[in-house]
């Protein structure tokens, strides 16, 4: 089954960089791709994930279930006939309450309308509500997207209940969205699922928006790149979240050493920040030198040999105003192995 490095290199081509001097870090570079990336304002990337089994006990606990929500949302419509009220998307919110955000689209206005509904017993909710993310349609207009989901031969709920019976027991969708895209028009979705043995599971699904079927299931984890051996990463004192996939057994990282070291950067979504394997040889550098403190601060305590996901608080990443094409005030995360350790003397 495919992993979300696999999603990553499928979706993000990483560009060539500078290649490093010896002993030396190269200049950041954002990586490169074929479509400009821009950051999406409907994603958090101020907040990690939360645990699966966490999300699993919302969802399972919930009355009604998204599809019934998105059903619902359109039967209280004037007309809720699909070929003139369509649902755009659909998520749980969780909260003092927890509700379904549910987007509604009109035949004839490209005006959208959103519904809320409780999960706990589907009444209809009014009033104002704050910090709801939005739903990233794709870089198009709103014309666009209105033209391509009334074109579309598969409704949204439809999709949800072709991704479920992938599973061999009832799954759980947290949100769905119709991504605008032409010809490769298509929902995305994410679900949750339990294992026999206790475990909980995410999983990332794609679902074309013409045909009866799931084009695509990655399982992912509550952090972006390679998956984690477990939920939960260890908190250290200076902000940062770690969890070693390898410990190592060679030489200890210290602040004064000069490591050989492949990493890569990606932000929470899974969006390719930096790859030293981009160009196929590892880098050196002094880690009290390290272009990012939550990589200075994460590698010290690592021995050679040794793989560690650090997961990189704002303040020592990008801070409030980020770069470039990083968003203010994100998270980004680290996959870091420690390949060796320079001898001083052999400089």
């Amino acid at each position: 089954m495919s992993k979300p490095s696999a999603y990553l290199l499928a979706f993000s081509l990483l560009g060539a960089t500078a290649i490093a001097q010896k002993g030396s870090q190269p200049p950041f570079k954002v990586s490169e791709s074929n479509t400009p990336f821009a950051p999406k304002p409907c994603f958090d990337y101020t907040r990690v994930q939360e645990p699966n089994s966490v999300w699993w006990e919302r969802l399972e606990s919930a009355k009604i279930d998204l599809q019934n929500a998105v059903k619902m949302a359109r039967q209280q419509a004037p007309d809720p006939d699909p070929e003139t009220v369509r649902a755009a998307g659909a998520r749980l919110i969780s909260g003092e309450r927890d509700y379904y955000l549910i987007e509604l689209w009109r035949l004839g206005t490209t005006d959208s309308e959103f519904v809320r509904l409780a999960a706990d017993n589907g009444e209809f909710l009014k009033g104002e509500f704050s910090g709801e993310a939005c739903f990233d349609h794709g870089e198009v207009t709103e014309e666009l997207v209105h033209a391509e989901l009334f074109e579309a031969s598969v409704l949204l709920e439809d999709a949800i209940e072709v991704a479920a019976a992938k599973f061999g027991h009832t799954p759980h969708a947290r949100k769905i969205t119709f991504k605008a895209q032409g010809q490769d028009r298509r929902y995305e979705l994410e679900m949750f699922s339990s294992h026999p043995k206790g475990k909980f599971r995410r999983w990332h699904m794609v679902t074309p928006a013409d045909k009866h079927m799931v084009r695509m299931r990655i399982k992912l984890d509550r952090y972006a790149g390679d998956p984690m051996m477990g939920e939960v990463a260890t908190p250290l004192d200076s902000g940062l979240q770690v969890h070693d996939f390898i410990v190592g057994d060679g030489e200890i990282v210290t602040a004064d050493s000069v490591v050989q070291v492949h990493y890569r950067l990606v932000l929470l979504d899974n969006q390719a920040i930096f790859n030293t394997k981009s160009r196929a040889k590892p880098v050196s550098f002094k880690v009290a030198d390290a272009q990012l403190d939550g990589i200075r601060l994460g590698l010290q305590g690592m021995r050679v040999g040794g793989k560690r996901k650090i997961v990189i608080p704002p303040e020592l990443a990008f801070g409030k105003r980020g770069r470039a094409r990083i968003p203010p005030n994100a998270i980004v995360v680290a996959d870091i192995g420690v390949i060796g350790i320079e001898d001083p003397s052999e400089e």
